[in-house]
């Protein structure tokens, strides 16, 4: 859990430190301010925001000490057992004022949520579902329910759930989440196909495009089954389609659209396409596929010129990487090999995707980043642009 998301709890703590101050300045023989209010608290808050949860702890337990009554200081006590990792502690802490009978409904309520956030992240994820559930039945802490609601059925793959969650946090905080939702009913229809019910695997991706029509995953998804059931023309539109909506997923749809036109003998569609997307696609990534359509229309050599061109004005790993390997055949370039495969070397060390969202870095696709947990925010990373 990010420090940051103390804050909310610490606000109470910081203003009552305020008023009472401000109380002392206007009533000099008032009494003696108590001792939970001196700077001490103002420490622990310095402690948290500067992620040192160990001397924060220790600071709010002493206070605690003094004062056991004090709900504020149990809460951030609390979060920051579970921050740490010691969610026995955390639990501990929130069971405890659960049991107290001054309790407030507004204060059960932010108990619960945090005794939730106890359980989901200790991985007992009934009684955190339940917890949840109850306060999103009473409308308490709505949208912090939901999320964190989302956040367990993602965990359990329950992609129905997540959907009907995600529907009613949109009504709790006006946000869309089509994107997401997209990427739920592509997760059911992977669920489908691998249990070959064809017709339900269309039925869900069909309606991932109702609610996103941008949503590649779904339409790459369409064209592969449209192509595996002899719709070739169908499927070839479907990837088509594809790069037109995100040109950087270019490279995931390429070898299937490749395929296809290859199949249906048309590659001439593939330099309309290329011209589509003009710009979207860096020139040292696209020279590579326009290279490939080059050298089945025309020959190697050809293929071969025209990458060179292209890497004098996009230097780049991948193109040079392409036009040597056109060059491996010819007894003059032995040394080419040995470049060839130190540069094919440096390209499998490096990291092939990213997140949009984070900056999150792997060797493999994630529909769903592992990092900020964001869906269809990461594509394979691009070449540098033009430097001459």
């Amino acid at each position: 859990m990010n420090t940051l998301n103390l804050l909310w709890l610490l606000l109470p703590i910081a203003a009552a430190c305020g008023w009472w101050a401000a109380l002392r300045s206007q009533h000099k023989a008032a009494p003696k301010t108590p001792d939970w209010l001196n700077p001490a608290c103002f420490r622990g808050i310095h402690h948290v925001l500067n992620e040192e949860p160990d001397k924060a702890i220790a600071i709010f337990s002493q206070m605690l000490e003094a004062h056991s009554d004090l709900i504020d200081i149990h809460l951030v006590l609390g979060s920051l057992f579970r921050q740490r990792g010691e969610t026995e502690r955390a639990v501990r802490v929130h069971q405890n004022l659960l049991a107290r009978p001054d309790l407030t409904a507004k204060r059960r309520s932010q108990v619960l949520l945090e005794l939730g956030r106890d359980y989901l992240q200790a991985g007992l994820l009934d009684r955190a579902e339940t917890l949840f559930q109850d306060l999103c039945a009473k409308k308490q802490y709505l949208p912090e329910a939901l999320q964190h609601l989302r956040i367990l059925y993602l965990q359990e793959k329950a992609w129905l759930s997540c959907l009907q969650t995600s529907e009613a946090l949109e009504k709790a905080t006006k946000k869309d989440l089509s994107p997401e939702k997209s990427h739920f009913f592509c997760e059911l229809a992977t669920q489908a196909q691998r249990l070959g019910q064809i017709a339900q695997t269309r039925l869900y991706l069909k309606r991932a495009l109702r609610i996103h029509p941008g949503c590649v995953r779904a339409n790459h998804l369409l064209g592969q089954i449209a192509w595996q059931t002899g719709k070739h023309r169908v499927a070839l539109s479907h990837w088509q389609q594809t790069v037109r909506d995100d040109p950087s997923y270019l490279p995931e749809v390429w070898p299937d659209l490749f395929n296809a036109c290859q199949t249906l003998d048309k590659l001439t569609e593939l330099n309309t396409l290329f011209a589509e997307i003009g710009d979207a696609v860096p020139g040292s990534d696209i020279a590579l596929y326009q290279a490939e359509v080059l050298q089945q229309c025309e020959d190697q050599t050809a293929a071969a010129n025209f990458l060179l061109n292209a890497i004098r004005q996009f230097p780049a790993i991948p193109a040079i990487t392409a036009y040597l390997q056109k060059h491996i055949d010819h007894p003059q370039t032995i040394d080419l090999k040995i470049l060839s495969a130190a540069l094919q070397q440096i390209q499998q060390q490096q990291t092939q995707y990213q997140c949009r969202q984070c900056g999150f870095q792997s060797r493999a696709l994630h529909w769903q980043c592992p990092r900020c947990s964001i869906w269809g925010t990461i594509r394979r990373r691009l070449s540098v642009q033009k430097t001459i």
